[in-house]
């Protein structure tokens, strides 16, 4: 664990009895900050790891890797998976919607 890390209390330790500490994360910041999300917090939330973009890109195509790796990564820590939102305005492809 990082020095800087070490040697402060845990925020979700801290706030454990009010609710729970969540933090948006995507697929590099699982690695590049496990050990701040370990300490610090009991949820994550993927930012565009489950949105229809990245889970279905195209017809007949799904790519579920992020998105598994993200739910491993919370259920070998013991942590909760908040979820987001599918459907977004900018990050919807064309093909989902109705032309009339």
């Amino acid at each position: 664990m990082n020095h800087i890390y070490r040697n402060i209390p845990s925020l979700g330790e801290r706030y454990r009895p009010y609710f729970r500490i969540g933090a948006a994360v995507n697929a590099k910041s699982l690695h590049t900050h496990r050990d701040l999300l370990v300490k610090h917090f009991h949820s994550v939330t993927a930012e565009n790891e489950m949105k229809w973009e990245e889970i279905h890109p195209e017809d007949r195509r799904y790519e579920f890797a992020k998105a598994d790796a993200l739910v491993e990564f919370a259920r070998n820590c013991g942590m909760y998976v908040r979820g987001h939102t599918l459907v977004w305005h900018n990050q919807t492809p064309r093909r989902c919607f109705w032309t009339i």
